[in-house]
């Protein structure tokens, strides 16, 4: 299944707040929840999120 990819490393993979970042920014800390994780695998578990949902 396909998941538009656009958004899913600035919103965080457990609470779902976003929070812009640069694409340089490779750990992302998440001020709302203190979930702290490498971009690339936030990304992987939204993507892998949303695909469940479809």
């Amino acid at each position: 299944m396909a998941v538009n990819p656009k958004y899913t490393s600035q919103n965080c993979s457990m609470c779902g707040q976003t929070v812009v970042k640069s694409l340089s920014t490779r750990t992302h800390k998440f001020p709302h929840c203190g979930y702290t994780v490498d971009g690339d695998e936030n990304a992987r578990l939204n993507i892998l999120i949303l695909s469940l949902k479809e």
